[in-house]
């Protein structure tokens, strides 16, 4: 996707936002949510070119040179191998079929059009988080990024990210010259699909998807950037403003949720579930946490520093201790086991795996890392 042009920043934010290179710059800190919707309101206004989509994280992910980073989950990780890659299209293929398949076999409302369009079943697979896709999750709801930067945050702050986008024509809007995909999920997605609707969700990417990386940049979002904040967790919220909980993000009674949680990722050889993608997901944030962590090491050496030689630097420094480090050099085994070996294992055990993978992060994320 082209880089953003012609972006304005309101005076009292360049002390922090430097308009050449928002990804590269510090956050802007923000104290209160009524604060931060006056800001949203000064941005939007000396950006009328540009219609605004926000995404919250608990954490600001950063790529080699330190600057924030949004590549869509299927491209994500340290030194991609061009057979991983295509392992993942592969998988992504599979998951894509099963969709179809099961939309068909229970006569869901829109049906015909998740058979039809690749685009509408990777937009389902990505927000409900089946397995990566080439395209992220945005909203138009300053409220929802702001609850989903807490949710699973145990960090004192959590950021929030502004993009700037066409003006939508279509459901689904192709931008060519621009190299933009911008689709409306709550206009492609059934009825019975209830997350997208308290969600307001939007999914981005770009035009020509492929599974050859030549220039990764050209696939990030950060190319759409217009300025970033850091929230507190602790009064953001007041009487007139409050988080949406959990159970409104992620409603209980979604059909969909329950298609897609039926769905065999695996190939022939294996029976791989949606914990597959849960676990996939899980190891690229292990991955980012070692990328954030390792940048001095990685800027002094001439060679890139992979997983493995990341987890050792951090063990090295007592940033994580030896069973930490062994651990997740086990989990490190099994993931490439699992993608490239295609080896096959018990979903029982593969969940166990995944929760102390999950168990691992919160620890990490606790620590500051």
């Amino acid at each position: 996707m082209k880089k953003i042009t012609r972006i304005k920043i309101p005076e009292e934010f360049k002390s922090h936002l430097n308009v050449k290179d928002i990804a590269g710059s510090d956050a802007y800190p923000i104290h209160k949510f009524s604060e931060l919707v006056e800001a949203i309101a000064k941005l939007s206004y000396e950006n009328e070119e540009h219609l605004l989509f926000y995404r919250g994280q608990s954490n600001d992910y950063v790529d080699n040179s330190g600057k924030s980073t949004f590549l869509p989950t299927i491209y994500r990780g340290q030194n991609l191998s061009q057979e991983e890659i295509d392992d993942r299209f592969d998988i992504l293929e599979n998951a894509s079929k099963e969709l179809s398949k099961e939309f068909l076999k229970s006569k869901t409302k829109g049906y015909q059009e998740v058979r039809r369009k690749t685009l509408i079943r990777w937009s389902i697979l990505q927000h409900y988080e089946v397995c990566p896709t080439p395209l992220i999750d945005i909203t138009q709801s300053l409220r929802v990024a702001c609850s989903f930067a807490f949710q699973e945050s145990e960090n004192n702050e959590a950021f929030i990210y502004v993009f700037g986008f066409p003006y939508l024509t279509n459901r689904i809007s192709i931008n060519s010259e621009l190299d933009l995909i911008n689709v409306r999920l709550l206009s492609i997605c059934p009825p019975d699909a209830f997350r997208p609707y308290f969600q307001e969700g939007y999914l981005v990417g770009t035009s020509d998807v492929t599974n050859e990386i030549l220039n990764p940049k050209e696939l990030d979002l950060s190319n759409r950037l217009i300025a970033k904040f850091k929230i507190p967790k602790k009064n953001f919220w007041d009487r007139k403003y409050s988080s949406l909980p959990k159970n409104a993000l992620y409603p209980e009674k979604d059909k969909i949720m329950d298609i897609c949680s039926k769905l065999n990722l695996g190939k022939s050889s294996g029976l791989l579930t949606k914990t597959f993608g849960e676990f996939m997901v899980e190891w690229m944030e292990i991955e980012s946490i070692v990328r954030a962590n390792t940048y001095k090491e990685r800027k002094k050496y001439a060679k890139p520093i992979n997983t493995y030689s990341g987890l050792r630097l951090l063990n090295e420094r007592q940033v994580i201790d030896q069973l930490t480090f062994s651990e997740l050099d086990k989990l490190r085994i099994l993931r490439n086991d699992l993608v490239h070996n295609k080896i096959e294992i018990k979903q029982n055990q593969l969940k166990k795996y995944l929760n102390r993978l999950k168990t691992i992060i919160k620890e990490l994320r606790n620590k500051g890392l």
